[in-house]
């Protein structure tokens, strides 16, 4: 082995004037880390229920892997969060012998509550699922290059960043999907008793005064030629 790589360990031995040496060395445990968003689902008017997975892996046949583990949101900052939780189980490398699914309490994936696991213990050949969900509402203020991602990171799209430490090292893992266009849809109801409306006409009702013109003229017209006939028609004696 080389000085300062892995555990390496160097013994001298010196006996009736002759020396030896011999070396041993050990590749120190690390973990994997992996992550994805396995689904976005739009539950209308600009809200969207989005679900990350991450995995810590052991793949290593040594036991004795300790870490801890966050896990943080990196929305758009016109994005409301609500509704955030995590669970986690633990199976062998391939999936199988998963073991219940746990809650983890207390995360949100913002300011100090980003924290899924400390100092927790990976058997050999194995490895830790940790599932998030959150429900996302993403304003109408929210548009253009903020809805998609980028290689700028937080900020862009429905993004989210896990982080393994052990011992002094840490690693990461990103995971990203584009945010749904906001539709606005306004309210409908089938209660909605309809309302009589009034409507009022200023000028002059053209048809009120004919049949006001047609009773004095006509009318009275009528009223002179049956006068006049009556007037006109001989007596008997």
């Amino acid at each position: 082995g080389e000085t300062g790589t892995g555990f390496l360990n160097t013994a001298n031995l010196t006996a009736g004037g002759h020396s030896s040496t011999s070396q041993a060395c050990a590749s120190p445990v690390s973990p994997t880390i992996t992550k994805k968003v396995t689904s976005v689902t739009d539950a209308g008017n600009g809200v969207s229920i989005v679900a990350y997975d991450v995995v810590v892996t052991n793949p290593s046949k040594a036991t004795g892997l300790v870490y801890s583990l966050a896990d943080t949101l990196g929305f758009p900052g016109d994005v409301a969060v609500s509704d955030q939780h995590a669970s986690w189980r633990h199976s062998a490398l391939d999936g199988t012998g998963a073991g219940a699914e746990q809650q983890v309490a207390g995360w949100t994936g913002a300011g100090d509550a980003t924290t899924l696991a400390t100092n927790r213990s990976l058997a050999a050949s194995s490895m830790d699922t940790y599932h998030v969900v959150v429900t996302a509402t993403v304003p109408i203020s929210v548009a253009g290059d903020a809805l998609t991602c980028s290689t700028a990171g937080a900020g862009h799209g429905f993004f989210n960043e896990g982080a393994v430490t052990f011992g002094d090292e840490t690693l990461t893992a990103t995971a990203c999907a584009t945010i749904p266009p906001t539709i606005q849809v306004l309210p409908t109801s089938s209660s909605v008793t309809p309302t009589s409306s009034t409507i009022a006409y200023t000028g002059v009702n053209t048809l009120g005064m004919g049949w006001l013109a047609f009773l004095l003229l006509g009318g009275g017209g009528l009223f002179l030629l049956t006068g006049t006939l009556w007037r006109r028609k001989p007596r008997r004696h």
